[in-house]
C-alpha cells in the first residue's frame, strides 16, 4: 500500500531543537501585524503541513480564514514559511550528517534576484550565512528570506581520522 512506501523524515532530539529555536519560535523572522502567539502557532501548522508531505498551497485557504488576510497575503505567508521552515529543516539534516558548507544555487529564471544572482554557485558556512538582501542587509541561507527559491547544495567533504561529526 502507499502507506506502507511512506519516507517521514527522521531528525534528532537536538536537531528539532535547533528548528524549534531558529524557526518556530523566532520572533526576528517578523511577520508584521501578527502578535508573538499567532506568528508561532502559525509556524506550527506550517511544520505539520510540510511535514505531511503538503505544499505550502494546501494552507492558503486556512490561513486565510484563521488570520483574516486576502489570499495573496495567505499565498505569501504560506509559500515564505514555509521555504523558511524547509531551509531550516535542510539545515539541521545536513549538519547531522557533518555538512557545514554549501553551494548557493538559483532557479536560473528571470525571476532571481539580482543579491542572490550574485551568490549563485559560490561556496558558504551554513553558520555564516552571506547578504541575502543588500538593502536591509539581511543575511541568510538559501530559502530563509522572503520570496526566496534558492536552494542549499551540500559539499561533501572527506571525514578526517578522529574527526568527530555533529
Amino acid at each position: 500500500s502507499a502507506r506502507a512506501l511512506e519516507v517521514m523524515p527522521r531528525i534528532s532530539d537536538s536537531g528539532w531543537e535547533t528548528i524549534k529555536e531558529e524557526y518556530t519560535e523566532n520572533l526576528k523572522l517578523y511577520i508584521r501585524r501578527f502578535s508573538e502567539e499567532s506568528i508561532i502557532k502559525l509556524r506550527e501548522t506550517v511544520q505539520e503541513n510540510a511535514l505531511a508531505g503538503y505544499r505550502f498551497d494546501h494552507l492558503v485557504k486556512d490561513i486565510q480564514a484563521q488570520y483574516r488576510t486576502s489570499e495573496a497575503k495567505a499565498e505569501f505567508l504560506a509559500r515564505t514559511e514555509t521555504s523558511i521552515f524547509m531551509a531550516e529543516f535542510r539545515k539541521a539534516r545536513f549538519a547531522e550528517a557533518g555538512v557545514r558548507r554549501y553551494i548557493w544555487r538559483t532557479s536560473e529564471d528571470q525571476r532571481v534576484r539580482d543579491d542572490h544572482a550574485h551568490l549563485n554557485g559560490r561556496v558558504f558556512f551554513y553558520s555564516m550565512p552571506p547578504v541575502a538582501d543588500l538593502a536591509t542587509g539581511t543575511r541568510a541561507n538559501p530559502g530563509a528570506i522572503w520570496n526566496c527559491r534558492c536552494m542549499d547544495e551540500p559539499v561533501l567533504e572527506p571525514v578526517r581520522a578522529g574527526e568527530r561529526i555533529g
